[in-house]
């Protein structure tokens, strides 16, 4: 009896196979030690494939480990639009930013931990640079979200600029690591972790306050 034929993939699963084994690559073996090929062999695709999704060899590392990053920038304009729905709890726009990030760094540790891992690659000096100043771009565009939204509830936020990065960066390390951060035993799950870091971020960090209830 003949094997039914197997389905054919979409090019959005392919591009996202692709996507994934080139992360898992560029953090084993860096930059320069990794292979189009052996990457696209891994993803179930030919290099040629591979080419057609990524002109070239940048530009997949570019993909595999920013790309996370900046999509999520770009879908933040609905926190302003959830300030319509939110009367007297301005609050509960910067839970859910804070929430979705967690979310989406979780989501996406690999690229991001491969990211950081090729800082110091020589190899890939120059793409990080790139990869760097893409970033800052990414942060500013937080950061013009954050103003907008302060402008619209009347807040005045001091140094906006910095809060924004330095909430960024607490959210983004928990998410990576929360296995060396959250004790192992406690039961702390995400819906808890996102609670306390909104209670962090909103309220200080030694405070007798409770942290925020999540929206639903």
């Amino acid at each position: 009896m003949s094997s039914p034929p197997q389905r054919r993939r979409r090019p959005a699963e392919v591009r996202a196979a692709l996507l994934a084994e080139a992360s898992r690559s560029f953090a084993a073996k860096g930059f320069g030690g990794s292979r189009t090929a052996e990457i696209a062999a891994a993803a179930g695709a030919s290099e040629s494939t591979l080419f057609a999704h990524f002109p070239t060899k940048a530009d997949l590392f570019a993909a595999a480990t920013l790309e996370p990053f900046v999509d999520f920038a770009s879908g933040m304009d609905h926190l302003i639009a959830a300030r319509r729905d939110v009367v007297d709890r301005d609050e509960e726009v910067a839970l859910r930013y804070i929430r979705d990030l967690y979310d989406h760094v979780v989501a996406n540790r690999d690229s991001i931990r491969t990211l950081l891992a090729l800082s110091h690659d020589p190899d890939a000096e120059v793409l990080v640079a790139a990869a760097q100043q893409r970033f800052h771009s990414v942060l500013d565009e937080l950061t013009g979200v954050a103003a907008h939204w302060a402008g619209e509830t009347g807040r005045d936020i001091p140094r906006i600029e910095m809060r924004v990065r330095t909430t960024f960066a607490m959210i983004v390390a928990i998410g990576l690591y929360d296995s060396w951060f959250i004790p192992p035993d406690a039961g702390f799950g995400r819906d808890t972790i996102v609670r306390e870091l909104a209670g962090v971020v909103l309220r200080g960090a030694v405070t007798g306050e409770r942290a925020p209830e999540l929206p639903s």
